[in-house]
């Protein structure tokens, strides 16, 4: 049947019934691709807080501008403020948020930092007697300042966040200062585990070191037995190190390169067998709520 003889069969009002259903399904089905395509092309929002420069001491953070270019390169619109204190600290993500006009995606923060601290600004303290500078007191914002204090509501579901201080994300400490701010923050946060020097972030804005400054900062611990691989290590009263591997009918050679052929020494106690264990510089820190 050709469609002349089926509008012919047609009424009027069902011809335009049907006309009109198939605009409304075009109209609905643009609609729908305009909607994706302007949460594709959403914007992105960055708030990069960073300590005050008298906090600076060794000048760490001089060239931290060109991080920030990073993260604008990246695609986001960024909100930066330098703090000297908790108080404007906490403030500056209801000001970026307000700059912004939105929720943040991405949180970068620049301080030189501690396990369980941050050191946000310094003050002269002067000696009443002489009218000298006796010392300098530091403020600090400390693991426990974040514990009652709820920023979730600033950032995007997606979130996530960096912070280039040292050692905030110390493996060693219970509740290091990243783990309190990431519950904080709501978000996971990638930060320094040892004290170093300032990294720089990588083109998908991720902490990193050159190899040199990884091998550099690495540190180990010392652990009993044999590691998860099967390898490990015992020192003979003969003074030679030997590295040994435990296969998996539980049987131990010395393994590694030209000493192959050594047999394992007449002293050996398995209840001396130790490994390291390596500690990665730079680990990411989920919330704990």
């Amino acid at each position: 049947m050709n469609i002349l003889n089926l509008i012919k069969r047609l009424n009027l009002k069902d011809t335009v019934k049907i006309a009109g259903a198939v605009i409304l399904s075009n109209l609905i089905g643009y609609a729908q691709d305009t909607i994706q395509i302007k949460e594709v092309n959403k914007p992105k929002n960055a708030i990069v807080i960073i300590a005050s420069p008298k906090a600076d001491y060794n000048n760490g953070f001089k060239y931290f501008s060109d991080e920030i270019e990073k993260v604008k390169d990246a695609g986001y619109n960024v909100f930066v403020d330098t703090v000297s204190n908790k108080e404007e600290y906490f403030d500056a993500f209801r000001k970026g948020a307000n700059s912004l006009d939105g929720k943040f995606d991405l949180y970068f923060g620049a301080a030189h930092g501690k396990p369980k601290y941050i050191t946000l600004g310094r003050e002269r303290k002067i000696d009443e007697d002489t009218a000298s500078t006796k010392d300098y007191i530091k403020n600090k914002l400390k693991s426990y300042d974040l514990q009652k204090v709820d920023l979730s509501c600033y950032f995007n579901s997606e979130a996530r966040g960096i912070q280039f201080s040292c050692s905030v994300a110390d493996t060693s400490v219970g509740e290091c200062f990243v783990q309190l701010l990431s519950n904080s923050l709501g978000i996971p946060i990638e930060a320094p585990t040892v004290k170093s020097s300032m990294p720089k972030l990588s083109k998908d804005l991720h902490i990193k070191y050159s190899r040199i400054e990884s091998l550099f900062y690495m540190n180990s611990i010392k652990k009993e037995g044999f590691n998860s691989e099967g390898k490990g290590n015992f020192r003979s009263e003969n003074g030679i190190y030997y590295p040994l591997l435990k296969n998996e009918k539980g049987e131990i050679s010395v393994e590694w390169g030209d000493i192959n052929s050594l047999s394992i020494p007449q002293d050996f106690d398995t209840s001396n067998v130790y490994h390291f264990r390596y500690n990665n510089i730079v680990r990411e820190v989920r919330p704990q709520k």
